[in-house]
């Protein structure tokens, strides 16, 4: 029986701590770089920034890195306008201002059109801006953790098994839902539970 190729491991482990060149964007926000001659997909960083990040993963053939140190700044970051922006894995682009991101995300979709579809030259248009930003939702979905505690996942950059897994988040928080679309939402998702909770399916920490 023929034997598959041997991949190479890479040599870096999950914590160093790499200075990266940052050169183009990803999917799903990951910003894209090199170390030596290994792929790294880079959280929380933007085109021609240099940054400090640290493995968060590692791959036969890529790394993936979060950021913890901004070398040199991109002209386009802006601070999050949400507290929870970085620990919370519902949003991506938040540190990026908002023209940029328009720009990214088109140039995105190109790269994927012509990387995978083999397009040459695909015809795609200027992405369309939101009126609004923020605050434009009319609803929200919500996960409940274990203890009843109601949030988004964490994002998959955080590895401690001791941390929870669910990052709780007020209703007022800048994720894109109005305080009265929050609002209903927890008055459904009290609902919804009524049911849970009359059959003992919802139980709390342990009491010594």
């Amino acid at each position: 029986m023929a034997r598959g190729r041997r991949q190479r491991k890479p040599a870096e482990g999950v914590g160093q701590r790499l200075t990266l060149q940052v050169t183009d964007m990803g999917h799903q926000g990951m910003a894209f770089a090199r170390h030596e001659d290994m792929v790294v997909w880079v959280s929380l960083a933007i085109p021609g920034e240099t940054v400090v990040a640290e493995v968060t993963d590692v791959h036969a053939h890529h790394l993936e890195a979060r950021t913890v140190e901004v070398l040199e700044a991109s002209p386009d970051r802006v601070a999050a306008p949400c507290p929870y922006y970085g620990e919370c894995g519902g949003c991506q682009y938040q540190h990026i201002g908002y023209e940029r991101q328009l720009a990214l995300k088109q140039r995105v979709v190109s790269e994927q059109l012509r990387r995978i579809g083999h397009f040459a030259d695909p015809p795609v248009l200027p992405t369309l801006a939101a009126p609004a930003p923020f605050n434009y939702r009319n609803h929200a979905r919500f996960t409940v953790g274990k203890f009843g505690d109601m949030g988004q996942y964490r994002t998959c950059d955080f590895k401690v098994d001791t941390q929870a897994p669910v990052v709780s988040i007020a209703t007022t928080a800048a994720i894109g839902v109005s305080p009265f679309a929050g609002g209903l939402a927890l008055v459904v998702l009290a609902l919804a539970l009524l049911p849970l909770a009359a059959r003992g399916t919802m139980r709390g920490p342990a009491r010594g």
